[in-house]
């Protein structure tokens, strides 16, 4: 398969750039006098150490092969060469104490835990009043093949679900400094709603959205992830709409056809921004985990009306599912009263916008999902008669 060829200079020393490979094979044959010197007539190699990466992993995982296609398509569509800023590269920035990884496996062997359940049982998570660490029940399916016994406790411990862990994520306490707040504020309020994913290598994260209401700071903690991402553009919507709050597999359509995408390397310590709607996917490419929470800026209320129009028209034209249309009117009703709430003294009030939107959704919006659950109701009805 013929490889990309990269324009640059001449590996052989004379200064010259050269930017086709006929233009290659051209030079080498009139200036140095030589055959072209890349075997089977191919160009310069671009260098896709991700996907090498990625091609180390035990082919045995189940989405080895999918991680492949997608690597190849996104070095081919060159979402590589376009990246999310980073609000800071060092954990320091993050948290006022750095967590001490390695201290604190020491702690989970100490008389204080004996009585804690192990990670595996996600029920367990234990939360407190300032902050909820919540992991998602999937990616523990594959915990004990795919992490090692270390990398588990490390996991474990990074929760502080145990009242001797000295150096987890709660005792460290979360920074939010003038860079980070100037993407919004927390939209619990001044303690951030912490949640944390623990994936193991060759898991992917399929395409989805973390919410339409609010944009989100996600800090990388440990190991190495490739976020895509994608805009909320409505091009990219109505390709999305088809897959939508749904376990549909459709990463390689995204990479293909969505518009403006991103491909961005997290490594430790890394934090960015992920803006309101942003449409993502999650590829680990080791045994890793990242903490996020949302937050709130004026300028997310003049985008909600059109990502809440389209997110319940396109729910109410793909799903007749019951507990998942009550489901989508408790997370707007959760969320909008999340904003009505804010009493951050940072945020403006955008007192229109908000009633604008609260008229969207609980005198439009919110009634037409109603309408469709009685819809469905129907038919049940006339059966029992």
């Amino acid at each position: 398969m013929p490889t990309v060829f990269v324009p640059g200079p001449c590996c052989g020393s004379c200064g010259t750039t050269l930017n086709t490979l006929k233009s290659a094979k051209n030079h080498w044959t009139n200036v140095h006098r030589a055959p072209h010197p890349y075997a089977n007539n191919q160009g310069q190699r671009e260098l896709r150490p991700i996907l090498d990466q990625w091609r180390a992993l035990p082919q045995a995982l189940p989405a080895y092969a999918k991680g492949i296609e997608a690597l190849k398509l996104a070095y081919t569509k060159k979402l590589h060469q376009s990246t999310l800023p980073f609000i800071s590269t060092s954990i320091t920035d993050s948290f006022s104490t750095k967590p001490n990884w390695d201290h604190v496996i020491s702690d989970l062997i100490s008389d204080h835990n004996s009585g804690a359940a192990v990670i595996s049982s996600v029920d367990s998570l234990a939360v407190d009043d300032a902050y909820h660490y919540s992991v998602t029940k999937s990616l523990f399916y594959s915990l004990q093949h795919d992490f090692t016994e270390e990398q588990t406790k490390l996991f474990t411990a990074a929760l502080d679900i145990r009242p001797g862990t000295a150096l987890g994520l709660k005792s460290c306490k979360l920074l939010v400094d003038g860079r980070t707040s100037s993407y919004g504020v927390p939209a619990q309020g001044r303690n951030p709603d912490l949640s944390m994913a623990v994936t193991p290598a060759g898991h992917i994260t399929e395409v989805h959205q973390d919410g339409i209401w609010d944009a989100s700071i996600l800090i990388h903690l440990l190991g190495e992830k490739i976020i895509f991402t994608w805009p909320p553009t409505p091009t990219n919507l109505n390709l999305a709409a088809k897959c939508h709050r749904s376990d549909k597999s459709w990463l390689l359509n995204a990479i293909q056809h969505l518009e403006e995408g991103k491909m961005t390397h997290l490594t430790p310590g890394c934090k960015i921004f992920l803006p309101q709607g942003e449409l993502h996917a999650v590829l680990s490419l080791t045994p890793s985990a990242l903490a996020g929470y949302r937050v709130h800026h004026p300028s997310c209320l003049t985008d909600i009306p059109r990502l809440l129009r389209w997110d319940v028209e396109t729910s109410l034209a793909n799903h007749k599912d019951h507990e998942l249309l009550n489901e989508i009117i408790n997370e707007h009703d959760d969320l909008l009263r999340l904003w009505l709430n804010q009493r951050d003294p940072s945020i403006e009030r955008y007192e229109q916008d908000l009633i604008a939107i609260n008229n969207l959704w609980e005198r439009d919006l919110r009634g037409k999902i109603k309408t469709r659950l009685i819809d469905l109701s129907r038919p049940a009805k006339r059966a029992r008669r």
